[in-house]
């Protein structure tokens, strides 16, 4: 521990440094294996705190703690509001979303978080979120879904869509038998097999295409 020397290390009561105020005189106290001067003080706070004379006249303390927790609750209060979203439809959305994923007591916690439905470790903050959705197609009035139901939150697995794209995605008539399996068609749609994008899928099967067919054949018949 670094030592002052002895004229600076004298204070006197009722000095004030920062919010402390020295309420006892300077007594010898044990910093590791050294010996060093301690006061008691007095933080504003009302807290009684013995802190080193040193660090006291070096400006190193000059409160019993509370200054440090008051900056941490100001920051905290900063970060929340940095982003100027916290009221908005797409900030409800993220914090939703990450609700009835962790939060047991949320409503919708049993279809999500119950049987397995996560949210991917980057959007646990909610600027990486609001960058995707802002790229991917977001407006107000859509809702966040998943490709597949049964796979995460996650830029890969999630595009916004309307109420009435969300229901279809979710229709038993979305399940397609290819290949000797049966899945839905947004698990066909992330199959490494399927060679058409969603919406070219559903206009072959609206035609009549056979679901193999429709997924694999890349020559587009129709007109």
């Amino acid at each position: 521990m670094f030592v002052v020397p002895v004229e600076r290390r004298k204070v006197n009561v009722g000095q004030r440094f920062g919010r402390l105020a020295i309420v006892g005189v300077p007594f010898y106290m044990q910093a590791g294996k050294k010996r060093t001067h301690g006061v008691v003080c007095e933080c504003e706070c009302g807290e009684a705190k013995i802190v080193g004379v040193d660090n006291i006249l070096r400006g190193v303390t000059t409160s019993c703690g509370c200054w440090h927790r008051e900056k941490a609750a100001i920051d905290v209060c900063k970060h929340n509001r940095k982003h100027g979203f916290s009221e908005s439809a797409i900030y409800r959305a993220w914090h939703g979303m990450k609700g009835r994923c962790f939060n047991a007591n949320d409503a919708g916690y049993v279809r999500y978080g119950a049987r397995g439905i996560t949210v991917c470790q980057e959007w646990w903050s909610f600027q990486p979120f609001l960058e995707w959705s802002q790229a991917n197609g977001y407006m107000e009035g859509l809702t966040i879904d998943r490709i597949d139901n049964n796979g995460p939150y996650a830029p890969w697995n999630c595009r916004w869509a309307t109420q009435q794209q969300q229901a279809n995605n979710r229709r038993g008539c979305n399940m397609l038998a290819a290949f000797g399996e049966t899945k839905s068609l947004s698990q066909w749609l992330l199959d490494s097999r399927c060679a058409v994008s969603e919406s070219m899928l559903r206009r072959r099967l609206k035609m009549g295409w056979t679901a193999q067919e429709a997924i694999t054949n890349q020559r587009d018949s129709v007109a």
